[in-house]
């Protein structure tokens, strides 16, 4: 039980009752036991079928039980934060309420239900076993490459007791500029003209008192301005948060902030957080395809899991990540307030890049209340700094939908509308620049599989400005997300997947790669390709997908999946940790040379990029190595160099080599240190005199490393 002053918050978080039914008739019999939140295939003994339309089901029913309080308070409320698919709600026998949305909370006024007090009283949730039961117009979380739609209150159920005045919520907006913090207090009660409010802020984690106010708040005029002294900035090198309390005379409301500001910048396309340029380096969470995942059990509920999840992503250099066709339970946010990550929130909406793909049944104006919904839970979360209304689809209703409810937040934070138009010129479009998806039926060219694509400058451009073009024929000039790429994936047994199979086999011919190969060439050109879109800095963020997802093999037609080996573990797959930390570490470096093939002794430029995503100077030493094979064996130093980059700027440079004369498969490696860390980038090419397509390898002659004509080694010095 949690108590803040007058209210009183009582978890029904725990086991509940659970039984199923074809018909809309609540069963006398409740044989199983199911952990709320989670989902219904938790349940012990388990149904059958559970996830797919069934002859057996159309409805589960969950029960619990509670007993009155000793006094009956004026306010009584049953909350639901998520629960799917479609709900209603009893108390002793009584209709509570109805909620259609599934991703959206809901709370139910249960006063006049209660029993006497100290009696017991009987809540039954009823939910649709499945998505066809919901109105056409409700948004269910459709997704291409799920199977499962798994029912359940999957996120806490609380019951509110508390006097009036209610505080039905408050919206907390930082200005940083002046130290200052707009609230705006909702009311339930309409009976009077204005209420007595006392406003506390305190220091999140340390309890101590910032400032107290009392002030008297006119029903129609419910936003007032707080100055908070030498206010700390939320950002996430330091995620400092406060907390605020609004009491009433019978109420209280309480919820942490930060003190952040978050907009991107039209005329430069990068992110400022706090009035200064920052840039994403980013993963995504599809936590519903995890929900569908074999190895799936309490992992989305246990908060030290979740914790060690999120904190690996901090840990992997990570500085942001977007839940992608999906909504998290809501403790995640508050953790990633404490972390310190940047979350895009995507809306689980997901139809394709053709429009007549989209539900004509939907209409902006029920998508706007799903959407205001979504936003007054998520709002007052430091974390939460891009509104995302959907992913990949080609519709005008989620940007009607969206600019009716946008003024609502007085944070003004940017939305991210798919490949749909982007509603204001400092919102970013998404990009999705599936390089390798040109390989699913056909082999690549003799230069290599990237060359044509990555040999110069590109500008992302899969996404709405090529799906959706404006209605002049230009592009969209806006800033860009590039939150998907790379379309190489691998299942976390280290076999390809249904779409990547094909890639696998075209780029590398008719041979048979092992385990071990697949593993290290999906982290080797997932390392190439996310260091190419960091180093031209064309993308105000650069996201990998996905650290979490589902892992099917070819026999279930598992499409994409996640970089785990071990999920419970969170174990990465063999080679991806190390080429995943370098490719994102705040210094990267390219080494921008894609050709896969060159002749004997063949003098080559070697152009380099270096980026500084720090907000101080990089000053450190470079050495290059070429070795046979692979970058296990360092080889020989080639070059060797000093190099300075300035505060979240950029350097190139290039240096001279020249190709064996011993054909063979080589590494060029680039190491350098920062500080304590040493980051390595990689680039393999072959050298044969015959130009061979990629598939075909060169012969391996095993000759021993290379070394200049007087057997010293080969050193360039800068």
């Amino acid at each position: 039980m949690q108590i803040n002053h007058t209210r009183i918050v009582i978890s029904f978080n725990g086991e509940w009752s659970v039984a199923e039914s074809l018909k809309e008739l609540c069963p006398s019999a409740f044989p199983s036991t199911v952990q709320v939140p989670g989902l219904i295939d938790l349940a012990r003994p388990t149904f059958d079928e559970v996830g797919v339309e069934s002859s057996r089901r159309n409805y589960f029913w969950y029960k619990t039980t509670f007993s009155s309080p000793d006094v009956l308070p004026e306010i009584a409320l049953l909350k639901v934060r998520q629960a799917k698919y479609g709900m209603k709600a009893y108390l002793n026998g009584n209709e509570i309420g109805e909620h259609p949305y599934n991703f959206t909370p809901v709370e139910f006024d249960i006063r006049d239900h209660l029993s006497q007090p100290g009696q017991e009283n009987e809540l039954i949730i009823r939910l649709g076993a499945h998505p066809g039961l919901l109105p056409d117009y409700i948004v269910w979380g459709h997704d291409f490459e799920k199977i499962k739609y798994i029912p359940g209150i999957y996120d806490d159920v609380e019951l509110i007791f508390s006097g009036g005045p209610f505080i039905n919520n408050i919206q907390v907006a930082p200005d940083i500029r002046n130290g200052l913090v707009k609230v705006l207090t909702w009311m339930e009660s309409e009976e009077r003209e204005d209420y007595a409010l006392t406003y506390r802020i305190f220091e999140a984690e340390s309890g101590n008192l910032v400032l107290e106010k009392t002030q008297r708040v006119e029903r129609h005029k419910p936003l007032i301005t707080l100055n908070i002294p030498n206010a700390r900035l939320w950002s996430p090198d330091d995620p400092f948060l406060y907390r605020i309390e609004v009491s009433s005379e019978g109420d209280s409301f309480s919820t942490r902030f930060g003190m952040r500001e978050f907009r991107f910048n039209p005329v430069s396309g990068y992110p400022k957080l706090n009035d200064e340029t920052i840039f994403l380096r980013s993963t995504n969470i599809c936590l519903y395809r995890f929900y569908e995942d074999e190895l799936r059990t309490t992992q989305p509920w246990d908060k030290a899991w979740v914790r060690k999840l999120l904190t690996t992503i901090k840990d992997m250099q990570w500085n942001s990540f977007r839940f992608t066709i999906c909504l998290a339970p809501e403790f995640w946010y508050d953790l990633c307030d404490e972390i310190g990550l940047i979350v895009q929130d995507e809306y689980p909406i997901w139809y394709g890049a053709k429009a007549e793909d989209f539900p004509s049944t939907y209409t902006a104006d029920e998508l706007a209340k799903e959407y205001q919904d979504w936003m007054e839970e998520r709002w007052n979360h430091a974390s939460v700094l891009i509104w995302d209304a959907q992913n990949e689809s080609v519709t005008d209703v989620t940007g009607d939908a969206l600019m009716k409810v946008r003024g609502l937040d007085l944070s003004n934070r940017p939305w991210d509308n798919g490949y749909s138009p982007p509603q204001l010129a400092s919102d970013p479009i998404e990009s999705h620049p599936y390089i390798l998806q040109n390989f699913l039926g056909r082999k690549p060219e003799a230069q290599g599989a990237l060359y044509p694509y990555l040999h110069k400058k590109s500008i992302p451009d899969n996404g709405p400005s090529e799906l959706y073009p404006p209605t002049d024929g230009g592009i969209y000039p806006n800033p860009i997300v590039n939150n998907e790429n790379v379309f190489l994936w691998i299942t976390r047994d280290g076999s390809p997947t249904q779409l990547t199979k094909s890639i696998f086999k075209n780029l590398y011919g008719e041979t048979s790669l092992t385990t071990n190969d697949y593993n290290r060439l999906n982290s080797y050109i997932f390392n190439r390709i996310i260091s190419y879109w960091r180093a031209y800095r064309t993308s105000a963020a650069v996201q990998e997908f996905c650290l979490l997802g589902y892992s099917r093999g070819m026999e279930t037609g598992g499409f994409t999946s996640d970089n785990f080996v071990d999920v419970n573990a969170l174990k990465f797959r063999p080679y991806y940790r190390d080429y995943a930390y370098n490719a994102f570490y705040p210094v990267g470096l390219l080494i921008n040379r894609w050709e896969e093939y060159f002749q004997p002794g063949k003098k080559i430029s070697i152009p380099i990029i270096m980026i500084n995503d720090e907000k101080r100077d990089w000053r450190g030493t470079l050495e290059f190595y070429l070795s046979r094979d692979k970058e296990e064996d360092r080889g020989f130093r080639v070059y060797k160099t000093r190099e300075k980059i300035p505060p979240q700027g950029s350097i190139e440079f290039a240096f001279d080599l020249t190709t064996p004369e011993n054909p063979g498969r080589y590494c060029l490696t680039a190491i350098y240190k920062d500080q304590n860390e040493t980051i390595q980038q990689s680039y393999e090419f072959a050298v044969d005199p015959i130009k061979r397509l990629p598939g075909q390898p060169a012969p391996d002659l095993n000759n021993q490393f290379i070394h200049s004509e007087d057997g010293e080694l080969m050193e360039a010095e800068n």
